[in-house]
Formats: structure tokens, C-alpha cells, sequence
């Protein structure tokens, strides 16, 4: 993984691995047992026909959900059950996945072990182009909040990981900011995007129109940031290593 981040950009293209090559390397036994797949509604279902969530007294626990979200296609309306790409549309997927987290939640809080656990509920990317930005929440352990905190720092990805050594470990120093070291700390944040959404932005820009990527430098806060081309070369090659 630490490689990978070092790779220049252009090379990281052939080293790509994706929720469907993980699934297609897969050799069950038995062809009929589904080992992995996306289905948010499914997971709700299950959810609610286990009884909910089960408590394992004394031990601490790491426990990861991988879903579908606000991602394409969209099948699931605000009830979590599968309508089909006909019958829904995005915000009532949205809402859907949020039913099922606030459900969790409420469980987690009827169950006593809300308060002092850390929950963390990230996209991995926002929508398709450069004004999108992915939803990050975080509960950290032992701490409690009747109504939600919204701020418009400007953060990365890379603050989460400061974020998870904070949670997972007590400390942080070996990976900088954690999210809520950042208010009022203005840090760049730089965005590669492929070739259809610079050109898209910028038709009759020169320099973009004969590139397969392009980075860009994110500066201000979250709500609303000032983009600019990068178009020094060494500059590119600074960030992406």
C-alpha cells in the first residue's frame, strides 16, 4: 500500500484493484454460495431478521460494512427494500442507507455500547468531477453530542488516518491531523481527475486538451474551495511523491 501511494500517477493505472477483481478471484467450493457481494438492501434484511446487532460483553471489536451507498445503480428506496432502477432514484437510496444506519445505531445505544465506541461512516470518493465531495462522519469513543457537529474544514483522506490511529491505538503522531485537529488550519488538497473531466472544464485550455490526467490544486474550505491547473511538471511530481 505504501508503495503504491509513492507511485507516480501514471503508473499507478496498472496496479488498479477493484471490488470486482477481488470477487472474480474468488474459488468457492460450492458455486452456489455467494461469498461476496454488495446488496445494501440484503444487509438490512438480515439485519432485521438476526434481531439486530449482537454484543460481545468484555471484548473490544472491529467491525467493517462495505455497501453500495449513494453508488450507481440505483435499486433501493427509502424502505432499504430492492424496487429495481425504475421505482427509486438517489435520494431515496440515500435515505434507505440511512434508515439502516440509524436503526444500527439506535441498537448500539439500547445496547450500551454506543457512547464509547468509535464510528466512522465514509464514501471513498464524492460524485464524478471536481466539485463533489464524499460524506465523512465520525463518532469518537467516549464522547457524546445531542445534535450533530458540522464544520467545512478543509480535510483529506489522510486525516482519517490520523483519525483511525487516534481511535485504534490512543496516539497519533506518526500520522499527523487527526479530523478534529483542523479547525481553522488551511492545508492544499490536490485532485487527480482523467482526461473527460478537465476537458470538460476547461475546453479550450491547451495544456489539458493532450493529457490523460490532470492534478489540481483544492485550496479554502470544503464549502467553497478555489481550484487551480497545475501545469509545472516538477510540481506533479513533488506531490505524487
Amino acid at each position: 500500500m505504501s508503495a503504491f501511494y509513492a507511485f507516480p500517477q501514471i503508473i499507478k493505472q496498472y496496479f488498479w484493484f477493484y471490488g470486482d477483481d477481488f470477487a472474480a478471484c474468488q474459488a468457492p467450493e460450492n458455486n452456489n454460495i455467494i461469498q461476496y457481494e454488495l446488496d445494501d438492501s440484503q444487509l438490512y434484511a438480515d439485519f432485521k431478521n438476526n434481531g439486530g446487532i449482537t454484543v460481545d460483553a468484555g471484548n473490544k471489536t472491529f467491525t467493517l460494512y462495505h455497501m453500495v451507498g449513494a453508488h450507481v445503480p440505483y435499486e433501493m428506496n427509502e424502505q432499504c427494500v430492492d424496487v429495481g432502477e425504475t421505482e427509486t432514484s438517489l435520494d431515496k437510496q440515500i435515505q434507505g442507507v440511512f434508515r439502516y444506519i440509524n436503526e444500527y445505531m439506535q441498537q448500539m445505544k439500547d445496547k450500551g455500547v454506543y457512547d464509547n465506541s468509535t464510528v466512522i461512516i465514509t464514501a471513498d470518493h464524492g460524485g464524478y468531477g471536481l466539485y463533489e465531495r464524499p460524506a465523512v462522519f465520525v463518532k469518537m469513543a467516549d464522547t457524546h453530542n445531542d445534535v450533530m457537529q458540522v464544520n467545512s474544514d478543509s480535510v483529506t483522506f489522510k486525516n482519517l488516518y490520523a483519525t483511525y490511529g487516534k481511535a485504534a491505538l490512543g496516539q497519533k503522531s506518526n500520522y499527523g491531523n487527526t479530523l478534529f485537529d483542523m479547525a481553522g488550519v488551511s492545508q492544499s488538497r490536490y485532485h487527480v481527475a482523467p482526461w473527460d473531466v478537465s476537458k470538460g472544464m476547461y475546453p479550450a485550455d491547451e495544456y489539458l486538451k493532450n493529457r490523460d490526467y490532470s492534478v489540481f490544486r483544492i485550496e479554502g474550505d470544503a464549502v467553497n474551495p478555489q481550484i487551480s491547473v497545475i501545469k509545472d511538471e516538477q510540481q506533479m511530481k513533488n506531490i505524487n511523491n
